[in-house]
């Protein structure tokens, strides 16, 4: 008897509420409110441009910066270089990522010869 009452209880409580999403979606939509706003004055923004560089697409280490830094492996330099990751994998290849590019999109040449064999 206990268990009916529930289930009672329940479709009770499910009639309800569709019942009242019923009247909830045939209730007329109210007409959109008038802003309170007045007439705009006239706004003037005024501002200055300042000085930017653009952004350099790469970056070189010259004479002078290698001798600085003083670097015993070519890992050690690339540290410097903003957004770069340096990674050794199993064979002992160093592989360079740059600015999310993948470990094979990366050329790295030194004195005009090939470090690593992109794909």
């Amino acid at each position: 008897m206990r268990r009916a009452g529930v289930i009672v209880a329940t479709l009770a409580a499910c009639a309800g509420w569709i019942f009242t999403l019923g009247l909830a979606a045939a209730a007329p939509p109210s007409p959109p409110a008038e802003p309170a706003l007045g007439p705009l004055s006239e706004i003037t923004v005024t501002g200055r441009r300042g000085r930017s560089e653009p952004l350099a697409p790469r970056t070189r280490l010259g004479t002078t910066d290698l001798e600085a830094l003083d670097a015993a492996a070519v890992d050690e330099l690339l540290e410097r270089v903003p957004a770069a990751n340096i990674q050794t994998n199993s064979r002992g290849e160093t592989l360079v990522f740059l600015r999310n590019a993948g470990e094979r999109q990366v050329a790295v040449f030194l004195d005009g010869a090939l470090l690593n064999v992109p794909w």
